[in-house]
């Protein structure tokens, strides 16, 4: 296979939903403020959680960026308080 048709192909390809360097800080953030916030906030950000990791699993995208936002949203408030 030619170079060419390699690049086009790897170009088109399916994408892939990975744990960035971000998100796993952010992950660890919010483990550590788990102790320090209301329950509602712990059940929100334990299920961001799994949310993320069944995107990661799945390699669904649009579902990964999604979860990200809103656990950045939540550190946000949380951390702030």
């Amino acid at each position: 296979m030619s170079r060419l048709r390699r690049r086009r192909k790897k170009k088109f390809s399916a994408p892939t939903a990975r744990p960035s360097p971000c998100l796993r800080r952010g992950r660890k953030r919010s483990r550590r403020l788990l102790d320090q916030v209301h329950a509602e906030d712990q059940e929100e950000a334990i299920g961001l959680h799994e949310a993320i990791e069944a995107a990661v699993a799945g390699h669904d995208q649009k579902s990964l960026t999604e979860a990200v936002r809103s656990l950045k949203e939540l550190l946000f408030f949380v951390e702030g308080n």
